[in-house]
């Protein structure tokens, strides 16, 4: 066993929503970790380009690397992640035909993850790699922060350190100070929920111009029939008269 601290990348990918997912009967609950399943699934694939599968957590998962000079790269498949797992949510709505409260919740699902740089001991234990040391509890610690969504892209400053954010000016710097751990700093973004994405609908010129003409022809039909009916109106007060 080696008890040596070494450098690693953490990232832990947690998809929110998942207590209230999993909380009603056995039907409801076998069904919900069917979804989330699939889902840890489709992000731990994506992340295992750059990145080492640890262990899943319930609705999380923890991938490792003991390389420094990835960092970037990481990032990059963070963000390839978050698409598949929102197409993979997309994916998953448009074939139920589950009318339990899991399946029909499942819009109401969202990932967050946390990437930071340290140290840790690493122990092989069998068949599986079990990572301890301060750096293991701060990612986990860090879940539990101020960043106002549940989707959203957590990378503490040991990591913003050694790589540029891409994007930088839509990353937010905050901290947290916890009992135990003390004062982390960090950057986030929020990801703009899959569900509630404003849509502009673009109205094309000659439509517009149709449009147009539509509104005058109303309009001018309009001007007559006041004017045929004060005339008519005026003529009646006169032959009274």
């Amino acid at each position: 066993m080696d008890n040596d601290l070494k450098p690693i990348c953490l990232v832990l990918a947690d998809i929110s929503g998942y207590t209230n997912f999993v909380k009603e009967n056995a039907k409801v609950w076998n069904h919900a970790n069917i979804v989330i399943n699939t889902l840890l699934e489709t992000i731990v694939g994506k992340l295992q380009k750059e990145l080492v599968f640890n262990k899943f957590e319930g609705d999380a998962a923890l991938l490792i690397t003991h390389s420094n000079e990835r960092q970037a790269a990481i990032l990059d498949c963070l963000f390839l992640a978050m698409a598949a797992f929102e197409n993979k949510l997309k994916e998953l709505i448009s074939v139920n035909s589950c009318n339990c409260k899991a399946c029909n919740g499942i819009h109401l699902l969202r990932l967050k993850f946390v990437f930071h740089y340290g140290e840790a001991i690493v122990h092989c234990i069998g068949k599986s790699t079990e990572v301890s040391g301060l750096d293991v509890i701060i990612v986990h610690r860090l879940l539990k922060n101020h960043v106002p969504s549940n989707h959203y892209f957590l990378i503490t400053s040991d990591v913003t350190k050694s790589i540029q954010l891409p994007r930088t000016e839509m990353w937010q710097k905050y901290s947290e100070t916890y009992g135990d751990v003390g004062n982390i700093e960090y950057n986030y973004l929020v990801q703009k929920d899959p569900f509630n994405e404003s849509k502009v609908n673009v109205v094309p010129a000659s439509r517009i111009k149709i449009l147009l003409a539509k509104f005058k022809k109303a309009f001018v039909s309009m001007l007559i029939s006041l004017k045929i009916h004060r005339f008519s109106r005026d003529r009646s007060a006169a032959v009274e008269d």
